[in-house]
């Protein structure tokens, strides 16, 4: 089964990439053939698929980045208040310990806060985790951990295509201005006569 998962991040991976490498060359070949002039219908289009293309993925990212953001200040509860001497004292002793457990437990996996609960035999005392206890609280640690670097990374994501647009935008523009110097600006051919004389045999 993690086998399978990792397939799937790796075609993720390599799908996501291809995706924004192929709109990186459509911006850099629009730029470049409006640059260089005559195509300009072309040069459009190609230019507006490639930037539609990278605002896809960046809206995607940003959605990404939001949605996690929401989920992590979800996951993230105010710290339980140590419960007064007197708290649960018009209920059954039973209940009052039974109750007081949960909370403690709570706080426990919650925000890893040791709090005191209620025992009818011994009256307030520190709250000792069990096994499920610190499994539960690994597991939200883990998940919060987990959600966290999805936005980061997401995050991080938009800057760098927008960067790589840009950049992808002026390399087009400067392979352009060159191609379009080469055009205006011919090389000589060496075999043609000086002067439109007929060439030497």
């Amino acid at each position: 089964m993690e086998l399978l998962h990792q397939l799937d991040d790796i075609t993720s991976l390599v799908w996501k990439d291809a995706f924004v490498v192929f709109s990186i060359i459509l911006v850099y070949d629009g730029v470049r053939i409006l640059t260089v002039g005559g195509q300009t219908r072309r040069g459009i289009k190609t230019l507006v698929s490639g930037v539609s293309l990278l605002l896809v993925m960046i809206a995607m990212a940003f959605w990404v980045s939001h949605t996690m953001g929401k989920l992590n200040n979800l996951m993230s509860t105010a710290p339980r208040a140590e419960l007064s001497s007197n708290w649960g004292a018009d209920t059954s002793p039973e209940k009052r310990e039974y109750a007081s457990r949960v909370l403690a437990s709570f706080a426990y996996v919650d925000n890893g806060l040791l709090t005191k609960y209620f025992d009818k035999q011994y009256g307030w005392k520190p709250y000792c985790p069990n096994e499920k206890d610190i499994a539960l609280r690994d597991q939200k640690l883990t998940t919060k951990m987990q959600v966290q670097q999805v936005e980061n990374d997401a995050g991080s994501s938009i800057y760098r295509w927008v960067d790589f647009g840009l950049i992808s935008a002026f390399v087009g523009w400067f392979a352009g201005r060159k191609e379009r110097k080469n055009m205006a600006n011919p090389p000589l051919n060496p075999d043609a006569p000086p002067n439109g004389g007929s060439p030497v045999s």
